[in-house]
């Protein structure tokens, strides 16, 4: 592999850092003067978490259980990607399992039509209605028609969330702290 550039992320068959690399795991790393500054820099707070240090220390992107996000927008020139939400460098979210509940779905409201005529069909069609009970449980081309009440259809489940990830490979992530500076 070539020489990687200082803070290139690189996903990984195996489950150790080598020599010039940490796992991104999101540990807090002591800054050290000629090892690891460089990438210290590059990161500048990026991942921190509430109770870190202010100086003396950064932490590595944490992607253990998590899928990687392209910024947008990226820096330099490059327009926001339209139609999509904005996220920051660091920024992360998302869930990996969730409870619907019946605020999360859509009221259903189907209009019926029926009629006090009687049926003359067992077959419905467009044309067909519900009608008064006979041998047959439909009537078409009726004019007598009544607007019926609304038919609630809700399920019900044992209230318990759901897996919420895409078909997954669970792969590992390294990020370089040795290597070419990118000059940022």
């Amino acid at each position: 592999m070539p020489e990687p550039f200082i803070g290139q992320i690189v996903m990984v068959a195996f489950d150790i850092a080598p020599p010039g690399w940490y796992l991104c795991d999101g540990q807090q790393r002591d800054i050290v003067s000629g090892k690891n500054d460089i990438l210290a820099t590059i990161l500048a707070g990026k991942y921190k978490q509430s109770g870190d240090p202010e100086t003396g220390v950064f932490r590595v992107p944490d992607l253990r259980g998590r899928v990687p996000l392209g910024m947008n927008p990226m820096k330099g020139n490059s327009a926001p990607a339209p139609n999509l939400s904005l996220y920051d460098l660091g920024k992360n979210g998302g869930k990996e399992e969730v409870k619907l509940t019946e605020e999360n779905l859509p009221e259903i409201r189907p209009k019926l039509k029926a009629t006090s005529s009687e049926s003359s069909t067992t077959s419905p069609g467009e044309s067909a209605l519900l009608a008064k009970p006979r041998s047959s449980i439909y009537a078409t081309g009726s004019t007598n028609l009544v607007e019926m009440e609304c038919i609630s259809a809700i399920g019900r489940s044992n209230n318990e969330a759901y897996d919420n990830r895409q078909p997954y490979l669970t792969v590992n992530f390294i990020i370089a702290y040795v290597g070419i500076n990118p000059g940022i």
